[in-house]
């Protein structure tokens, strides 16, 4: 595995190239190739994955997996995302592990987070503390609070005794 690290805080308008033997990295280097980025972005936009041990202030969009701190944007990852909060959407082509997400989420696989303020879309488990959207998942759906519609194909197990009224749910 070929690890590229970098320190620092790249601004606003700032572009960074990898470059080996004076080569833009775009492929021919040894897979699986992750980013690790120590400080703050503005935004990332890569067709590898990312580690930020820091703040994106913008959007992401990576082709791999993505783990960061807080991120002020949304989030587009071929693979999973894992991060403290976000402010927009977030879209994973597996899962997503978030705490608290101020936009929807829709996972290929299973979706774990602290509060969604929109709707959630999986394609397996979701396990949230609050949803304020519908909940649409192909497996099961661990929720406290979920104010939108359930779609649940395997089954919706209701944490919360209050949860919802009779018929809101559908499996």
């Amino acid at each position: 595995m070929a690890v590229i690290e970098i320190e620092g805080r790249l601004l606003q308008g700032q572009t960074l190239e990898i470059r080996i033997d004076g080569n833009i990295v775009e492929s021919g280097v040894a897979q699986p190739v992750t980013i690790k980025v120590t400080g703050d972005l503005a935004n990332l936009t890569t067709n590898l994955a990312a580690s930020v041990h820091g703040h994106v202030h913008g959007d992401v969009k990576v082709t791999g997996h993505l783990s960061c701190a807080n991120i002020d944007g949304d989030v587009e990852a071929g693979g999973s995302v894992t991060c403290g909060d976000v402010t927009g959407d977030v879209e994973a082509g597996r899962d997503v592990n978030c705490a608290d997400i101020e936009g929807s989420v829709d996972a290929g696989r299973d979706v774990s987070c602290g509060s969604v303020a929109g709707a959630v879309e999986a394609g397996n488990d979701v396990a949230c503390t609050t949803v304020a959207g519908d909940v649409h998942s192909a497996g099961d759906i661990f929720c406290t609070d979920i104010e939108g519609r359930t779609v649940a194909l395997n089954r919706l197990l209701e944490q919360n005794p209050d949860l919802g009224t009779p018929g809101d749910s559908e499996a």
